[in-house]
């Protein structure tokens, strides 16, 4: 079973991902960029609010600790502090489950000169369950799908999003 170790420097705190004999550095950056802080990610959706690639590339930990969730042994809670002035709670299952790189999707489909056949659907068969499925299959593996009789009033392009995933404002 996978496990978070923080081992302690001279300089400052590193985590380690332990897994078996296996051990993985937990960089500071990659942490960071992980906080489920309400001021760092939306809390309908789980966009990060924050661009990694706005964060000091020399970013530190400089303050870790585990603390039980409750007081039997279970789940741990993990509070890390950042050079760049941050400290937030981190879930130490959620931070497991990102090192995982596989999501479980299918694996996508490079595109041909000659694509063949075109993922086509019917906008009113994408109410069913089997359908919808097999559309979003499609549009992970090859990137679009062709969906005819969708709805043609103002802003319903935003519905139609709405059945692949969610649709967040931006400016």
């Amino acid at each position: 079973m996978p496990e978070i170790i923080i081992e302690q420097s001279a300089q400052s705190p590193h985590l380690v991902l332990r897994d078996g004999f296996v051990e993985t550095p937990l960089p500071a950056l990659w942490l960071r960029a992980r906080s489920p802080d309400p001021s760092q990610r939306d809390q309908v959706t789980g966009q990060r609010l924050v661009n990694p690639h706005r964060m000091p590339e020399d970013l530190e930990l400089t303050e870790a600790r585990l603390e039980p969730v409750r007081t039997d042994a279970g789940p741990q809670r993990l509070h890390l502090s950042f050079s760049d002035g941050f400290s937030g709670w981190f879930d130490t299952q959620e931070l497991i489950d990102g090192t995982v790189l596989s999501e479980d999707c299918p694996p996508p489909v490079p595109w041909q000169a000659d694509p063949g056949p075109q993922p086509v659907y019917q906008w009113n068969d994408l109410a069913e369950d089997k359908v919808l499925f097999r559309a979003l299959h499609d549009f992970i593996t090859l990137g679009f799908v062709l969906v005819h009789g969708t709805p043609t009033q103002p802003d319903s392009i935003l519905t139609i999003a709405r059945c692949f995933g969610f649709v967040r404002d931006t400016n």
